[in-house]
């Protein structure tokens, strides 16, 4: 993460960060956590690095990214009052309006881009919301440890047992779609050793 930090440096989003992490009451939830916000973050910034996005979307992009979970429930069953709490908490940190009229309503339109189920198709998103959201589920098989990381921890939250988030792994990680040519890209690189892994690990459930 050491480059993540870097980067949000560079950005001047150091104290956005601070504030994130000192305040997001889901910091502690399996899934949905600090480490999530981050992750999500890291990838958004390899997108925008891809994509040659300038610095002042950068800026715009990481910010969005770091708050697009915060305060988040601990459960996908209606994320809609997900992303209402994530905006909320992000317009709560702007009431010192660090970022200003459009900025604003691009950090907030970016933010709902990460609903899921997705309401919205590729086509109607600009090319900022469509890293961001690519990067919320490509993290996933880059984290340091998918098992536990990613399918445990959304196992809990969702109050699932293992065997069944186990069980449901495979197809969802051969049906993903993203909408960039980078996540796909790189996602069908990572996704073999992602598989075997769930293959193991079902053989001890």
């Amino acid at each position: 993460m050491t480059n993540l930090y870097r980067q949000l440096n560079k950005l001047g989003v150091g104290q956005i960060y601070k504030y994130v992490i000192m305040n997001n009451n889901s910091s502690n939830l399996p899934y949905h956590n600090n480490f999530h916000l981050e992750h999500v973050c890291r990838m958004a910034l390899e997108g925008c690095e891809y994509y040659e996005i300038p610095e002042q979307y950068k800026r715009l992009i990481t910010t969005a990214a770091l708050f697009h979970n915060f305060n988040h429930t601990g459960s996908g069953k209606d994320d809609d009052i997900n992303i209402i709490k994530a905006v909320e908490g992000f317009l709560e940190f702007n009431t010192n309006e660090e970022f200003v009229d459009d900025e604003e309503k691009i950090i907030i339109n970016l933010i709902k881009a990460t609903r899921f189920p997705y309401t919205q198709d590729c086509e109607e998103l600009t090319i900022h919301q469509k890293i961001l959201r690519d990067s919320d589920i490509l993290q996933g098989v880059f984290c340091q440890n998918y098992i536990n990381g990613v399918v445990f921890a959304i196992a809990k939250e969702a109050n699932i047992s293992p065997e069944k988030m186990l069980e449901g792994q495979i197809k969802f990680l051969e049906s993903a779609t993203f909408c960039t040519e980078w996540a796909t890209k790189i996602y069908k690189g990572a996704l073999p050793l992602v598989i075997k892994k769930v293959e193991e690990v079902r053989k001890y459930f």
